[in-house]
């Protein structure tokens, strides 16, 4: 029965396959008392409550029938950030602001920055605060990639006005995810919940789900997020962790020989240090 549920659910979800929500309200209206468009809602909305791959944040002011465009729209509007956290002012100023993409997590890992899972906010809300990178846990399973695929072809369809949130999601994890190891970081950190198994599956559809697709927009959601991470990953010290890590500290056996090094040259000191206090 469940394999049945999950079908439909990604079936009514094709970006293709939608219809005017009107049209759903008049066949509710032939099985149910009319005009009850309320509770067609929130059947809909408990339907498609386990497609979800991580938090929902919902106004508490419910959308009326007649704004509703399709199902689509109707799972959309309901699956953003939670806007006290998106500052629509600092994103107008964006606007103007030139940024650069970061780098994927293991180099990230590499300037000192820290990935913390964190619970009770939409997945959406992603924050970069004092080197910590804060991230809602994401689930992966089989219905993810088309969700994701979906909601960003509608997206596509914005206007300038619009906030395209889950194609700017999708294009930060994007940065993040380059190989299996960076879903491997990121799944270390309970942000990714992995149910495909497969590391380097996730990997390829992260690269692979921007694909012809415009964006990021002027009004990208993470353009602050990004200047901070940039200007974290600049810092000089930063800069040398991240050189030392890469060029002396990428294998067991490297460390091994550091830590070696290390002992034999305070052995060194102690030595020299003896043979003088002899002398005097």
């Amino acid at each position: 029965m469940d394999w049945i549920i999950n079908s439909l659910q990604r079936d009514l979800m094709l970006f293709e396959n939608q219809v005017p929500f009107f049209i759903l309200c008049k066949l509710f209206d032939l099985i149910e008392v009319p005009n009850q468009h309320s509770r067609l809602i929130y059947l809909l909305l408990n339907f498609f409550n386990s497609l979800f791959p991580g938090k929902v944040y919902r106004d508490s002011k419910d959308r009326s029938s007649a704004e509703i465009k399709h199902l689509l729209d109707l799972i959309h509007s309901n699956w953003h950030p939670s806007f006290d956290w998106l500052d629509f002012e600092k994103n107008k100023k964006n606007e103007k602001k030139r940024w650069r993409f970061v780098n994927n997590a293991t180099e990230l890992r590499e300037t000192n920055v820290k990935f913390k899972r964190i619970e009770g906010v939409s997945l959406f809300d992603i924050r970069f605060q004092d080197g910590n990178m804060l991230l809602a846990p994401l689930t992966i399973e089989d219905r993810t990639e088309s969700l994701f695929r979906n909601l960003m072809a509608y997206e596509q369809y914005f206007g300038d006005n619009q906030i395209s949130y889950v194609t700017d999601y999708v294009k930060f994890l994007d940065c993040l995810i380059d190989s299996s190891r960076d879903v491997s970081i990121l799944s270390w950190h309970g942000i990714i919940d992995n149910w495909l198994g497969d590391d380097e599956v996730v990997a390829n559809m992260f690269n692979k789900l921007t694909d012809s697709i415009a964006g990021p927009g002027i009004r990208f959601v993470y353009a602050d997020v990004f200047e901070d991470v940039n200007k974290h990953c600049n810092r000089r010290r930063n800069k040398w962790m991240a050189k030392l890590r890469r060029n002396y500290m990428n294998s067991p056996w490297a460390v091994i020989s550091i830590l070696f090094a290390v002992v034999l040259l305070l052995l060194t000191v102690a030595q020299t240090v003896c043979s003088i206090l002899q002398v005097v």
